[in-house]
């Protein structure tokens, strides 16, 4: 859990969109900053002031395969209740409010720009064997999406559960 607070601060401090700002990659998976981060973890003691971003729900996933093996992932989120409380009209559609990731500080690294794309952690996912589909796969969950995604294709590929058994274990 501290590791993964970490990660989040790091991603609070340096995500954007990489055409308006560039992210520091090399530094990022260098294994020094690992030992450095790793060095501020405190097995004893849980840090508590590195805030979270604020969560958000109104998110479903769902993956689908046909008969001769065609396979989609999809999530739909509109991010807050109601989304933006907008509907395009006359669709009955109501629209999402991603951009609400953005900040208004004209300093922050992630600050509201025109054509600039937001962060959000939507990541249907697939995996593929031999050129085919071989698991479709994803979850709701905002920021705990990333890492229930990679501890059940971990339990179903390395660990050879069935993907009940990998959605059942412990995270």
């Amino acid at each position: 859990m501290e590791a993964t607070k970490q990660a989040f601060a790091d991603r609070d401090k340096y995500l954007t969109d990489p055409d308006f700002n560039p992210i520091p990659l090399e530094f990022l998976l260098s294994s020094q900053h690992g030992q450095q981060q790793a060095k501020q973890i405190d097995v004893q003691t849980a840090r508590i002031y590195i805030k979270p971003l604020d969560p958000k729900g109104d998110t479903v996933w769902f993956g689908v395969v046909d008969a001769e093996g065609n396979a989609v992932s999809i999530i739909q989120s509109i991010c807050h209740n109601f989304g933006s409380g907008i509907v395009a009209k006359d669709t009955g559609i109501l629209l999402q409010n991603r951009g609400s990731f953005f900040s208004l500080d004209p300093n922050h690294i992630n600050r509201l720009e025109p054509n600039k794309r937001t962060f959000h952690t939507l990541n249907p996912a697939m995996l593929f064997k031999e050129g085919a589909s071989y698991l479709v796969y994803g979850t709701m969950g905002g920021e705990g999406q990333p890492q229930t995604q990679a501890t059940i294709v971990t339990q179903i590929v390395d660990l050879n559960m069935s993907p009940q058994n990998a959605i059942n274990a412990p995270r």
